[in-house]
């Protein structure tokens, strides 16, 4: 298995970012939460990706191999909270 590249989850962080400066997206916990993702030793393992406002986690890399691999999405919703989807 390949490691995943720090600079991925910096794009994810980034991303969650631009979602909160430059739109005004209530994604602070989002945020937290990719940070303290992207910190863990899972990120060595975890191939994240973006679906809008959503973080999707998967074992491949590409996205034509995740369409032929189960993958989570997680997104937030200010009040509701996280919603997590295999």
């Amino acid at each position: 298995m390949n490691e995943v590249p720090a600079e991925a989850w910096g794009r994810m962080i980034g991303f969650s970012r631009k979602l909160i400066d430059q739109y005004g997206f209530h994604q602070t916990p989002m945020l937290e939460f990719v940070s303290w993702l992207a910190a863990s030793p899972s990120s060595r393992v975890l191939h994240p990706s973006t679906s809008h406002a959503a973080l999707g986690l998967s074992a491949v890399r590409t996205f034509e191999q995740r369409l032929r691999q189960p993958m989570v999405s997680i997104a937030y919703a200010d009040p509701t909270g996280f919603a997590i989807h295999w």
